[in-house]
């Protein structure tokens, strides 16, 4: 679990109150962003700019990291074939990126193959 590295002063416990609704809420999005409790509550409500701070937007990052990776695999590819680029199998992969990510296949773990550009 992720705590504040960087601190300006030690901190002391400190108590919330919250249903038990809210609690778990507040519970699996921290575990989702990988802080604790404290650490996430602290980052939301001072406003950090931290980028993953809810699922969803952990869950698009991911798609276009694997996106990006897809690519840059793609473009190795081409580099590597010369003259001997074959530009329809590069197409449907390409093809098969934008679906994924159309579909949201990217955010749920698939990752598409690049397999036959070489």
């Amino acid at each position: 679990m992720g705590h504040r590295q960087n601190r300006d002063a030690p901190t002391r416990p400190r108590r919330i109150h919250a249903t038990d609704e809210e609690w778990s809420e507040i519970k699996i999005r921290a575990q989702d962003v990988g802080l604790s409790i404290a650490a996430f509550v602290v980052s939301r409500a001072l406003g950090s700019a931290d980028p993953a701070t809810t699922r969803e937007e952990f869950l698009k990052a991911q798609a276009l990291t694997s996106a990006n990776a897809l690519l840059v695999e793609i473009a190795d590819d081409i580099a590597s074939a010369g003259n001997d680029v074959n530009a329809v199998a590069i197409l449907a992969q390409l093809v098969n990126i934008a679906k994924s990510l159309d579909d949201g296949a990217l955010c749920d773990g698939a990752t598409p193959s690049t397999e036959g550009l070489s």
